[in-house]
């Protein structure tokens, strides 16, 4: 049972004892009715007491009056007793079967014509309340996926940033490495090529040094010597200086 069918239960409770005391004040009020009419009566039909019994020595005429007053007063409580309806069953059946007419009509009416409109408006606000509820729980629900998703949304884009982060780390560090290797390769080449320069630079230095000092040596051991040399002379002297020069720069 629903929690609106127990709300109604109070309501369909108070209308019925509604209409059953309806009824049977349709069906006690003529009875009351003819039962206080009754009492009046029989309180107005009961014979005056003097107070005293007649004495034994009463005259005959006065116990003639006072028995045709005894008879008068019980013919009276008779025609009053007969007149009470609990006396009149048939008065009493026609009055119940007109309450249960009117009873019934009641009823017919209210099942027919109130009753329906009262369901037809419970139903309805159950139904609202009912939509209510289910729209609400819906939108609870939704917002509870929604909730989920976004949270699942969000850790995988955490999830995502934290690698394209690391990622990026380690290219950083691969490219770092990568431009200090062929700046190591660049520098070493580039030393080495200097070396060669430099090398090169110096033997041929030491080679115009050797021409230069071979022929200015030449021509002075020509002065001296006053003559000429020859050219296995020159050659000679100029295999000397050099190996002299040699020996000189390699122990400097």
């Amino acid at each position: 049972m629903s929690s609106m069918t127990t709300q109604r239960l109070p309501l369909i409770r108070f209308l019925l004892t509604c209409v059953c005391v309806m009824t049977l004040s349709v069906v006690l009020t003529p009875v009351a009715s003819a039962q206080g009419e009754h009492g009046e009566e029989t309180t107005h039909a009961q014979p005056e007491n003097h107070g005293e019994s007649t004495p034994a020595h009463a005259e005959p005429g006065h116990q003639e009056e006072s028995g045709h007053n005894d008879e008068h007063a019980a013919s009276g409580h008779d025609e009053h007793g007969a007149a009470s309806p609990i006396a009149k069953p048939k008065e009493a059946m026609w009055t119940a079967i007109t309450a249960l007419i009117a009873f019934g009509v009641v009823f017919f009416v209210f099942a027919t014509k109130i009753w329906p409109k009262i369901e037809k408006g419970l139903s309805d606000r159950e139904s609202k309340f009912r939509d209510e509820i289910k729209a609400a729980e819906n939108a609870r629900i939704q917002a509870k996926e929604a909730l989920v998703e976004y949270e699942k949304s969000l850790a995988e884009a955490r999830a995502e940033a934290k690698q394209m982060l690391e990622e990026t780390r380690a290219q950083q560090a691969t490219y770092a490495a990568e431009l200090k290797a062929k700046a190591d390769q660049e520098l070493a080449a580039m030393k080495d090529k200097a070396r060669r320069d430099i090398d090169s630079a110096r033997r041929a230095a030491v080679a115009d040094i050797y021409n230069e000092a071979s022929t200015l040596a030449t021509k002075i051991a020509g002065k001296i010597l006053q003559r000429e040399l020859s050219a296995a002379d020159h050659q000679r002297l100029v295999d000397e200086s050099l190996a002299e020069l040699q020996s000189i720069s390699r122990t400097n």
